[in-house]
């Protein structure tokens, strides 16, 4: 079995399509938003809330959605907010007291950004702001308040969602094109007139896998931390157990999908046309919560989403596994579900 497990390691190793989309690719987006500081770039992304529901306080909410720079989003609960702050969604939370008013006007000011002079701004402006709207001579008070104990920025979560991108893209697209090309050569077929049990050559196909993704994602680590200063706070251990998690979720939906491949072509067709939205609608790139409705609902139910939540969790916020048990939860059911579907549909021939 163990020369099973090398010969699968050494057909990926000279795969050059392989190697693109497992290394050099996800090399390439590393470099490329390391090199491309969007945190000098991005809008704030602002919540409030608005406890108030005044006059005065409407009259702020209007003033502060002019500003150049923001992004405002109104929440509705304190809770919404603080999650939103807490998963790195928002950047600033600004609580409008129930108690706001024309005479003691007084706020509160909560920082998920490590950005101290993004927090001054903030606060400045917003002071200015009740100042020019109610009295120039009042003295605005503002309780200020920091979420997170270490400082991230967005290249830190981009970098995590690189790797649920190499992942993702690894196994569903390797996996499927590798079996589907092993179909048409008659590989699968012949297998079954064999002494090796079927089950050994499928456990060293995944375990091969399970290896390069293991190497790919200590590679991207190792350059967005050293190469770029990226911050990674978190048990790099935890972090290789929910790598290899979701590894084993989209090499069973690379079984699935090798099932109706025809061709390594259509393998690669199909691959694509399951990742790239899932890609696209995870939080890859940006916070899933920004997305249109009724696309978050879509998002949540998506293994890449769990994924990508729970590595950022581990990295930035130094959770433990047991913290993130609703998101290791989700990818276990789609283990057993993408598993037993790949059971029923898999094809030898």
């Amino acid at each position: 079995m163990t020369q099973l497990f090398i010969s699968n390691l050494k057909i990926m190793y000279r795969n050059r399509q392989t190697a693109f989309w497992a290394l050099f690719f996800p090399l390439l987006l590393v470099t490329v938003f390391g090199l491309f500081n969007m945190n000098e770039y991005s809008k704030s992304k602002i919540g409030i809330l608005d406890l108030s529901q005044s006059e005065s306080s409407s009259r702020l909410i209007n003033e502060l959605n002019k500003v150049q720079g923001w992004n405002l989003f109104i929440e509705d609960e304190p809770n919404t907010l603080q999650n939103k702050l807490e998963s790195g969604a928002l950047e600033y939370g600004i609580y409008i007291p129930e108690d706001f008013s024309d005479t003691e006007p007084f706020i509160n000011i909560q920082y998920a950004s490590a950005n101290d002079v993004g927090h001054q701004v903030i606060a400045a402006t917003t002071r200015d702001t009740i100042q020019r709207l109610i009295n120039p001579n009042y003295i605005v008070t503002t309780i200020e308040d920091s979420i997170n104990k270490e400082p991230t920025n967005y290249f830190d979560n981009v970098l995590l969602g690189i790797i649920g991108l190499a992942i993702t893209v690894n196994s569903v697209i390797s996996v499927t094109i590798q079996l589907s090309t092993y179909r048409n050569q008659k590989i699968l077929k012949r297998l079954l007139a064999t002494p090796l049990p079927i089950w050994k050559f499928f456990f060293c196909e995944i375990l091969a896998h399970i290896v390069l993704v293991l190497v790919q994602t200590t590679i991207i680590l190792a350059v967005g931390s050293f190469v770029f200063d990226a911050n990674i706070y978190g048990n790099l251990f935890y972090i290789y157990i929910i790598v290899v998690i979701g590894t084993i979720v989209f090499i069973n939906i690379g079984f699935i999908l090798s099932a109706w491949a025809n061709s390594p072509a259509a393998g690669s067709g199909l691959g694509n046309a399951v990742i790239f939205p899932m890609i696209f609608l995870s939080g890859t790139f940006f916070p899933a919560e920004f997305l249109p409705w009724p696309l978050p609902l879509l998002s949540a139910i998506m293994p890449l989403t769990p994924m990508l939540n729970g590595l950022r969790e581990v990295a930035l916020s130094q959770m433990s596994l047991v913290d993130i048990w609703p998101s290791l939860l989700i990818l276990l059911v789609w283990i057993i579900l993408s598993g037993v579907i790949a059971n029923r549909v898999f094809k030898f021939n």
